[in-house]
């Protein structure tokens, strides 16, 4: 199919980690292999939807936090404030609560909680192991967490510099891209969560994949010049 016939569709997506699944179809040409031109533009951001987000009582504890993902096609043009309408419209719609949904949320709120404990000091020795190992990292400040999965290190000191790579670390992002193709380490640049110059890192995984993805961390900030 020439170019001229080829549909040309534009995506705007709330550039976050659930957002991957479009981005690395992009990048693997899943699109143009279809017959379609496909332009990704991240012009939209959190702050666009943030105020008409509503978080339930339950949490990442019960696994049953909401993940919001918001994405519009059209055809030349993204309509970003049709985003945020449509993370409005998705919440009331596509998101209510089922009668599944209900039963499990009586079973986990009053069902036994020593799971809950045991996995509390499961993630408490990872946030730990963590955070210790990003302070370590040059450049990089971490802040302890007291209740969450992820921990939101500051690289201010990374930013100038330039990678072994010779690529620039200009913004948090610049850091999290030649992180992932320097060092194959996955992470999400602060600036989608309106909050630059700091990175996004999960500890929701086993230790021995932690320890080796800090290690990476901190060569990676040792190399820069």
């Amino acid at each position: 199919m020439s170019d001229l016939e080829r549909p040309k569709l534009a995506l705007g997506i709330i550039p976050l980690v659930d957002c991957a699944p479009i981005v690395l179809a992009e990048e693997l040409g899943a699109f143009e292999r279809h017959g379609l031109e496909v332009e990704i533009r991240r012009e939209a951001s959190w702050a666009t939807i943030r105020d008409k987000v509503a978080i339930g009582l339950l949490d990442a504890a019960q696994m049953l936090a909401p993940m919001p993902l918001a994405t519009t096609l059209g055809i030349d043009s993204v309509n970003v404030p049709m985003i945020a309408a449509m993370t409005n419209m998705q919440g009331q719609i596509g998101s209510g609560i089922s009668t599944i949904s209900q039963a499990a949320a009586t079973a986990a709120l009053n069902g036994p909680q020593d799971l809950l404990k045991e996995r509390a000091g499961d993630y408490q020795k990872r946030r730990d192991e963590v955070v210790g190992m990003l302070r370590e990292a040059k450049g990089i400040t971490c802040h302890k967490p007291e209740g969450a999965f992820y921990v939101f290190p500051n690289i201010a000191g990374c930013i100038g510099k330039t990678t072994k790579a010779g690529r620039k670390i200009g913004t948090d992002t610049d850091f999290v891209t030649a992180l992932l193709e320097e060092k194959h380490v996955a992470t999400v640049q602060g600036a989608a969560y309106g909050m630059s110059p700091y990175f996004r890192i999960s500890y929701a995984t086993d230790m021995a994949n932690l320890r080796e993805g800090c290690r990476r961390i901190q060569e990676f900030c040792a190399e820069l010049k």
